[in-house]
């Protein structure tokens, strides 16, 4: 492996734009492919073999289509109450244009007397529900059928009643805003790496090749979605995880090349050999990830699955960045990754053989069996929870 490894930097080193193009065109032909056919995902809920999967298929078999769950759309006026006559017409209204809907199967209006009866009207009667039921499940609910069942309360909104959905309604409307947080993390990640590597450029890298990464690994995502059913939420959590091996499998491959230019070894070779040691990590540690990810499968949950899956696509392209594209990044750079340098007070010294973590590693050396006692020992609170 790390024989291969080692060409394979050198190739990238040697021949940087051949290696950048491909991957440019790796990035745009996945591009292409996504807005032409789209991301497309399924939020099946199947459990097999658990009692509620079994409840399911009896619901299933005599009462459908009652296994998909009703879907609450809730009414709510803060100035007077939804009983007075113009919010009443108009959640009825509201009723009668949810009940028009294709995919609904039946829908209670809450301010009539058999919705006042089952509970669908609060004490205040300032907020009610209508239990609307889908003749589609989970699965095969798409955003477009979950909005104009939404859109469908217009003649109560015009009037000024708040309007929502909840159920598999309301989950496939709603939108999993994570690019906040996704942007605390890369500025962050930012300040962390300029610290660690001591220049602007060098902190540069890890961030650009982990996001092209992770959009390679996010669009091969969205087009899996045709074969295999991904759940809403897999493209985030693939984000979270992407995202974050990938900075960390460049930032390996990276402090290693600087270590080696410091002690004067040539620019190619420099990187051949860390694509062959670092890069031998970066493998080792994303197979293991993989392995994990995939293993989720184990469980027997099609939901489950599928996010390992998808999360494990999105290592799988991090770690592929990180052997490639990444070395090819270097060779073009050569020395001015050591440009836009922080202050040297700011800088890493390099202390080789010295420090806390080598020092904490003599100890582990030199008393192996102390070591590894007190660590199960301290393992040990931790797994009892599982039993």
């Amino acid at each position: 492996m790390a024989k291969l490894l080692q060409r394979l930097g050198r190739f990238s080193a040697r021949h940087a734009l051949i290696v950048i193009g491909i991957w440019a065109l790796v990035a745009v032909g996945v591009a292409t492919a996504l807005s032409t056919f789209g991301a497309q995902t399924n939020n099946d809920l199947t459990l097999p073999g658990t009692g509620s999967q079994q409840v399911k298929d009896l619901l299933t078999n005599r009462f459908p289509p009652q296994q998909n769950g009703v879907n609450p759309i809730v009414f709510d006026v803060r100035q007077g109450k939804l009983t007075d006559k113009a919010n009443k017409q108009a959640v009825t209204a509201s009723v009668k244009a949810i009940r028009k809907q294709q995919h609904v199967f039946s829908v209670t209006n809450p301010v009539s007397s058999s919705g006042k009866t089952a509970g669908l009207l609060s004490k205040d009667e300032q907020t009610a529900f209508a239990p609307v039921l889908l003749n589609v499940g989970s699965g095969e609910l798409t955003t477009a059928i979950a909005g104009q069942v939404l859109d469908a309360t217009g003649p109560a909104r015009k009037l000024g009643i708040k309007t929502a959905a909840a159920g598999s309604i309301g989950t496939t409307l709603s939108t999993e805003g994570t690019e906040q947080s996704e942007l605390v993390g890369i500025v962050a990640a930012m300040v962390i790496l300029s610290l660690v590597l001591g220049s602007l450029v060098a902190m540069g890298l890890p961030i650009i090749t982990a996001v092209v990464g992770l959009g390679i690994g996010l669009a091969t995502i969205g087009l899996l979605g045709h074969l295999v059913a991904i759940p809403s939420s897999g493209p985030t959590l693939a984000t979270m995880i992407g995202l974050g091996v990938g900075i960390d499998y460049s930032l390996f491959l990276i402090t290693r090349h600087q270590d080696q230019l410091r002690d004067g070894m040539p620019m190619v070779d420099s990187i051949a050999r860390a694509v062959a040691t670092s890069g031998s990590a970066i493998v080792f540690a994303g197979c293991t990830v993989v392995i994990a990810l995939l293993s989720l499968g184990v469980a027997g949950i099609p939901l489950v699955s599928a996010l390992g899956m998808a999360s494990a696509l999105a290592v799988v392209a991090a770690v592929a960045v990180a052997v490639s594209l990444l070395p090819a990044f270097l060779g073009l750079l050569g020395p001015r990754i050591a440009w836009l340098s922080l202050p040297a007070f700011m800088r890493p010294k390099a202390k080789p053989g010295k420090g806390m973590w080598a020092a904490w590693a003599g100890v582990v050396r030199r008393h192996p069996v102390l070591v590894a006692v007190i660590s199960t020992a301290a393992l040990v609170p931790l797994i009892i929870p599982a039993f």
